[in-house]
Order: C-alpha cells, then sequence, then structure tokens
C-alpha cells in the first residue's frame, strides 16, 4: 500500500462524516486499494464513533480505531500511525480545511523528498477565511520562538496536513516527548535532527470556525512544550529530569486547586513585571539626567495610577460576572459593567488630570541627589 491517512477525531460527530465521506471518494477513485484512512476517535463524549463507523461501513478504504482515553491530536496520530501499512503515512485534521483534492497534491510533491508540510504563510498559499487578529498574531510569535529555540525554518509548523515516508515515521516516533498542541514541532524538530528532507508547500485551506482548543492554555503549553524540547537537548537537560522527578509530582497535585492555580500565575506574572521595572530603570536611570528621569517618573506614577484601578475593575467583573451567570442573570452583566466604569474611571480621570497640571511638583518629589532604581 502507497498512502495511509490518519484522521484525529476528537468530539467532531458533526463535522466528520462529510470530511471522510469526500475523502473517502477522491483516494478511492484516485488511488484505489493503494490508500486508507484511519480515523482515530479519541476520548469523545459525543457520536463520533458512530458517525465514522457508518461511514466506513459504506468504504472499504477506512478503518476506525475507537481509544476512550483523550490523549490529544499528537497520541491519536501516533496510535493511528503505529497501525498504519503504508509506504507513506500522512494525517489530516478532522475539520476539513485541507480539502482532498489538496492533500491529494501534496503526496504527489512529497514523492520529491522524505515529506512535506502544507504551509499557509508560504508565498502561494491560499487561506480562505483569514485568522483573527489576536491568534494571528499569536501564530507569528510560535513561528519565532521555533525558529529562534529549535531551528526550524518553516514558516508554518502548526497547519494540519503533513505526509511523511514510513522509514521516518519508525525513525523518531521513539523520540517524540509530548502529544498535545506542540506535538507538530517535536516531530518536526526529530525529523531536522535525524536529516530528514522535509518540504514546505504553499497549500489551500480555509480557517476553519468551531475551535475547540483554549487560546490562553494552548498558548501556555505549547511554549513550555517548546522550551522542554530546547532544554532536553541541551548540556540543561538535568534541569528537565529534575523536574520530572521532584517537581512535576508537586504542580500535579497543586493543579488540582484551580485558586492556587491562578494565585501562582498572578504571582509569576507580579515577578516578571517587577523584573522588567528594575531593569527598565537601570537603563533609563543612565541614559537620562536626574531632571529627566524625575519626569518620566512622573508620569509612570500617572500611568500606574490609571492601570491599576482598571486591572482592580476587571479582575472584581471577571469574578461577579461569573457569579451572575451561574445564577441565571446574564442581563446583569452590563449593569454591573457600567456601574463600576463610573466609580473607579471617574476618580482615575480626576487623578490623572491632577498629575498632568501639578507635573512639575511631583516630579520634584523624584529629583534626587543620585538617579538609581527603585524596587
Amino acid at each position: 500500500m502507497k498512502l495511509s491517512i490518519v484522521i484525529p477525531a476528537h468530539n467532531e460527530e458533526l463535522r466528520l462524516p462529510s470530511v471522510l465521506e469526500a475523502y473517502a471518494r477522491l483516494f478511492a477513485d484516485n488511488m484505489g486499494d493503494d490508500a486508507e484512512l484511519l480515523v482515530v476517535v479519541n476520548g469523545s463524549s459525543d457520536n463520533t464513533f458512530c458517525e465514522a463507523e457508518k461511514i466506513a461501513a459504506c468504504h472499504s478504504n477506512i478503518r476506525v480505531i475507537d481509544e476512550s482515553r483523550q490523549i490529544g491530536k499528537g497520541g491519536a496520530v501516533i496510535l493511528g500511525v503505529k497501525q498504519a501499512v503504508g509506504d507513506w503515512i500522512g494525517f489530516v485534521d478532522a475539520d476539513g480545511a485541507t480539502s482532498p483534492d489538496e492533500f491529494h497534491r501534496l503526496f504527489s510533491v512529497a514523492q520529491n523528498a522524505d515529506g512535506v508540510i502544507a504551509s499557509r504563510w508560504k508565498a502561494g498559499a491560499d487561506v480562505t477565511i483569514p485568522q483573527r487578529a489576536l491568534r494571528l498574531l499569536s501564530s507569528r510569535l510560535f513561528n519565532g520562538l521555533t525558529r529562534g529555540l529549535l531551528g526550524l525554518k518553516y514558516k508554518d509548523t502548526q497547519c494540519g496536513a503533513k505526509i511523511f515516508k514510513a522509514e521516518a515515521w519508525k525513525a523518531i516516533l521513539p523520540e517524540i516527548g509530548t502529544t498535545r498542541f506542540a506535538f507538530d514541532v517535536d516531530l518536526l524538530f526529530h525529523l531536522k535532527r535525524f536529516k530528514y528532507d522535509v518540504l514546505e508547500e504553499p497549500t489551500v485551506s480555509k480557517d476553519v470556525e468551531g475551535s475547540k482548543v483554549s487560546f490562553i492554555s494552548s498558548s501556555f503549553d505549547m511554549f513550555c512544550a517548546v522550551l522542554r524540547m530546547r532544554l532536553v537537548h541541551s548540556p540543561f537537560l538535568f534541569l528537565v529530569r529534575l523536574y520530572d522527578r521532584i517537581f512535576s509530582k508537586i504542580v500535579e497535585y497543586l493543579r488540582r486547586d484551580e485558586l492556587f492555580c491562578h494565585a501562582m500565575v498572578l504571582f509569576m506574572a507580579s515577578l516578571v513585571v517587577h523584573v522588567c521595572n528594575i531593569g527598565y530603570q537601570m537603563i533609563v536611570s543612565r541614559a537620562l539626567s536626574k531632571s529627566e528621569y524625575a519626569l518620566l517618573a512622573t508620569f509612570l506614577s500617572l500611568f500606574a495610577i490609571v492601570i491599576r484601578p482598571l486591572g482592580t475593575l476587571a479582575t472584581a467583573i471577571v469574578h461577579y460576572t461569573s457569579l451572575l451567570v451561574k445564577e441565571g442573570r446574564p442581563g446583569a452583566v452590563k449593569r454591573l459593567v457600567i456601574k463600576w466604569g463610573m466609580l473607579t474611571g471617574i476618580p482615575a480621570l480626576m487623578l490623572s488630570m491632577i498629575c498632568i497640571i501639578f507635573a512639575k511638583h511631583i516630579a520634584g518629589f523624584f529629583n534626587l541627589e543620585r538617579v538609581a532604581p527603585v524596587v
């Protein structure tokens, strides 16, 4: 058999049937018995498995694997790869972002190397629905992170359509250490380490609505996974081993306490802010005169006066919004936001005006004999 296509599916009862039907028909028409589809249903709480079985009953080139545990996209792909029999093994997302025709074209391109990955960012790509601004920004930041820390030169590591030779899969599977959101990066990193030639091909894709991935949690997980990969393959491997043996158990225990997790996030964020603040002050204290530094400190104080009440307001609104929604009173949220906005916004505006009017007088308090960072 020439090609095996793994389709990981978690709670995809609505999107999977049409996608699977389209893939089954196209590859049956173009490759006959030389192509197979392996649908790996993992940890689904809906009817994804039943829907996949219905389609598989009508097509001999489909196999359905049911995994009761939620093992993530990477875990599902690995499970499918281990059961695949093709000379080439690829995977594609169940959302239909990559069409069957496009995946078949990618397979043709792959014949010129050891594998190919679809790219939404390489020149010539056609993305039907552009991504939202925040996700777009995070995508580029993450790509820069993978380039800087791992030396990957690809413009798009996260597009869900990839094909590699079976021998390449066999070589790198024992090395893969993450099965969650950074699985694709882990995969490409080890292909690079083993010196496999992987092409990046501009693709035709559509950004599909209905993502089940939390933007904040996935971003944090991906950052940690990439950092771990870099440490594992560096002189600092001992830090990873120390974490695995000791601190991971502590973290796993503490993660059960949601309030503690939030408190730790805020604590770490405050530490980062203070370190950055001290570094910034060290730079400007050397670059500015005493009077200039004093004036700058005044405006930084103004910034703090405006921002801190707003930060408190945001925290309180999040807390009480959650309570109101749980009580079945979502309509009260708008009134709450307006009321609290008035209570904090007006004083902040008045204090800002005072700081602007008396800027020189306030600056006098900061015009010290020696300019130095203040902790």
